[in-house]
């Protein structure tokens, strides 16, 4: 929603506000927020979620129906609301969650920690570790996520099979740990450590290898080190271009990395935002989260230009 349509949202509490046509929406609050799922705010324009509350008993006009049950299948716990529908408006309020990624940390950690006293190999301990070492590097607990880390590796020794994702995951969550602690150098030792151990052991396509080329990436930037970074992703694609068809989804995700890095009015960010857009849409398996973003950020390069109508057509597909 337009910045300026919530604030008049907020300066009109108690007003009717009416829908001019269709208005889908859904019982479930997990479904609802998967459909802006990588949406941003921005200075312009707000994500906004709705909850409507509707009093069934008092309405003397069918307005909405339960698609769900008219289907008799259980989907998307769809409602949809009539042309016309009228609400009230009662409050607004701001949601942090809505902007945070989705998902609920506490409950996969109370899972994980579950599965760790059940009977597994090494193998599967090591890929439960990390995971809760992950969770608790998203959460900046970085003691707890480093020592299990370093439990990780000592069970790595002990495996005959060498599990090379394990010992990457571990690199890089360790890199992770020391970027928040703002410790740059450990940081991107191991972050290199972990890239060049997927270089040697992985498939060029491999989305650990991607990970790495994105995690050194970041702390490049974070080092004032824009132009290298942009040089070393650069190198990477042409990696990715050699070796792998163009349809490559990896390509695409590495072309919108690099675009990041651009200023707001270079062509280049541009170019790179259309290529990405193109394999995207001809890529054999469907995309959607980085199809969407794609499409967004392709949208805010243009409203950024003053290019409106380009600017909508991408908003709205």
């Amino acid at each position: 929603m337009a910045t300026y349509e919530l604030e008049n949202l907020k300066s009109n509490i108690g007003f009717l506000v009416s829908t001019n046509e269709f208005l889908s929406s859904s019982t479930s609050p997990d479904v609802a927020k998967l459909f802006f799922a990588g949406c941003k705010d921005t200075d312009d324009y707000k994500v906004v979620n709705f909850e409507i509350t509707a009093d069934v008993s008092s309405l003397k006009n069918l307005v909405f129906v339960d698609i769900d049950k008219c289907l008799g299948i259980n989907c998307e716990s769809e409602i949809l609301f009539n042309i016309g529908s009228i609400f009230k408006i009662e409050d607004v309020n701001h949601n942090s969650d809505i902007g945070a990624p989705i998902g609920n940390y506490t409950q996969a950690l109370e899972y994980y920690t579950k599965v760790l006293h059940c009977r597994n190999d090494q193998s599967n301990m090591a890929r439960i570790r990390l995971n809760i070492g992950a969770i608790y590097s998203m959460s900046n607990d970085c003691e707890k996520g480093l020592k299990l880390c370093i439990e990780v590796r000592d069970i790595i020794q002990q495996v005959q099979l060498c599990p090379y994702n394990e010992i990457i995951r571990y690199q890089g969550i360790i890199g992770d740990i020391n970027l928040i602690q703002k410790d740059y150098d450990t940081a991107e030792h191991y972050y290199i450590a972990a890239f060049e151990t997927s270089k040697r052991f992985l498939f060029t396509d491999h989305r650990l290898r991607l990970h790495c080329i994105k995690s050194l990436t970041d702390l490049y930037v974070k080092r004032n080190m824009k132009e290298y970074a942009i040089q070393f992703c650069l190198d990477q694609l042409s990696v990715y271009e050699i070796y792998l068809p163009e349809i490559r989804v990896n390509i695409a995700n590495l072309s919108m990395k690099i675009s990041e890095l651009f200023e707001d009015s270079s062509d280049q960010k541009q170019d790179l935002l259309l290529k990405a857009l193109r394999i995207l849409e001809t890529s054999v398996h469907l995309e959607y989260v980085a199809t969407a973003n794609c499409l967004m950020m392709i949208a805010e390069y243009y409203q950024k230009q003053n290019f409106d109508e380009r600017a909508s057509n991408y908003y709205i597909r």
